[in-house]
């Protein structure tokens, strides 16, 4: 369009679209910045693994075979989705197969790494979908990397960057005008 300024470009990602961004910033240098909201760092199986230690954790099972049956129930899924790798038909997780054989090997801090792409990421404390680990992971390799990146912390927010007690879709929507208050380069609350 003619007002938007064809030298900068920003795209925003949340939760799997994250993945999506970090993978697009790699991929196209005409991508100037790059905001994940709550998405992965580290893999997928990654990401399933922690939640699977989490879930163990949080119902109270001090048991280790209940870890390890959770884990077990991970590798489980992800033998069948590799031997069907482009199944529309089968699911795990709540998506086909298809979907997973490509989310599995992605890595979006390699991907970031490789970009030129100013970056923004922010992830709720109180995550149950992403764990925060991953996050922390990201931004890890991020600096470890040289990589400068504005890194957010919502405490107490969950996957859609709620806090507690607060109605969606405002915790998204407070993002979003930090966002774009980032990409136009002024100063954060």
């Amino acid at each position: 369009l003619p007002q938007n300024d064809p030298t900068r470009l920003l795209v925003v990602g949340h939760s799997e679209g994250g993945m999506i961004v970090a993978r697009l910033a790699r991929l196209e240098p005409g991508i100037t910045h790059a905001a994940i909201l709550s998405g992965s760092g580290a893999t997928a199986l990654d990401d399933l693994y922690a939640r699977a230690r989490r879930h163990s954790s949080a119902t109270g099972a001090d048991d280790p075979s209940a870890v390890r049956r959770q884990i077990a129930a991970v590798d489980d899924n992800v033998a069948r989705i590799l031997a069907q790798p482009d199944s529309i038909a089968e699911f795990a997780w709540g998506h086909p197969y298809r979907r997973w054989s490509s989310f599995l090997p992605a890595r979006p801090a390699d991907d970031l790494q490789a970009s030129a792409a100013a970056v923004y990421i922010v992830h709720g404390t109180a995550d149950d979908s992403v764990p925060i680990e991953s996050f922390e992971t990201l931004a890890a390799a991020l600096a470890a990397a040289n990589r400068a990146a504005t890194i957010v912390r919502r405490e107490n927010a969950d996957h859609s960057l709620d806090l507690t007690g607060q109605a969606p879709p405002a915790g998204m929507a407070e993002v979003f005008r930090d966002v774009a208050r980032w990409f136009a380069g002024e100063q954060q609350p």
